[in-house]
């Protein structure tokens, strides 16, 4: 019996299952689409997108992810900065605290391989993919993506979700 490996998946995360740290952060309707607004605010924050694929214990099976694309809208003033960072966290047995590392291997697309381009006034859409392929994800693993803000006093963030790219082998 073989097996089926689809290389060209797609995962939208919307913001309603992203964790939020600090300031304020509004549910609102924007173009039909539902985002986070964080109100302007000299607050540091980070967004914790849940980069939920299928895992397998098998060799090989599972999920590979190739790339992420992250949905803001960043309005009324620039950023102070805005930097992602992939966390790799394993789950593990009963009586075992889980533990988080991070993974480094993160390339940008050009319109914000930059920190000055990724805080600009501007809809974005920020690729994030690997230098290395990712392993494939097991059922003892998960991925997280976290942005790190810092707004400045005046800017308005607006976060429209993410899509995950990646291949599934089942």
């Amino acid at each position: 019996m073989g097996y089926t490996h689809n290389t060209a998946m797609a995962q939208f995360v919307p913001p309603n299952v992203c964790m939020f740290t600090a300031g304020t952060w509004t549910p609102t309707i924007t173009g039909d689409v539902p985002t986070l607004v964080r109100t302007a605010a000299d607050v540091d924050a980070t967004i914790i997108i849940p980069l939920n694929v299928p895992g397998n214990s098998a060799y090989r099976e599972g999920s590979q992810i190739t790339s992420v694309d992250v949905y803001w809208k960043n309005a009324t003033a620039d950023l102070t900065a805005l930097t992602p960072k992939l966390e790799l966290v394993t789950l593990k047995a009963d009586g075992t605290a889980v533990s988080g590392i991070e993974e480094t291997l993160i390339n940008y697309d050009a319109g914000h391989d930059t920190a000055a381009k990724r805080i600009t006034q501007a809809e974005h859409m920020m690729t994030i993919t690997f230098n290395t392929p990712r392993p494939w994800l097991s059922s003892a693993n998960a991925y997280y993506l976290n942005l790190f803000l810092d707004t400045g006093a005046a800017a308005v963030f607006t976060f429209k979700g993410a899509r995950i790219i990646y291949s599934e082998r089942t």
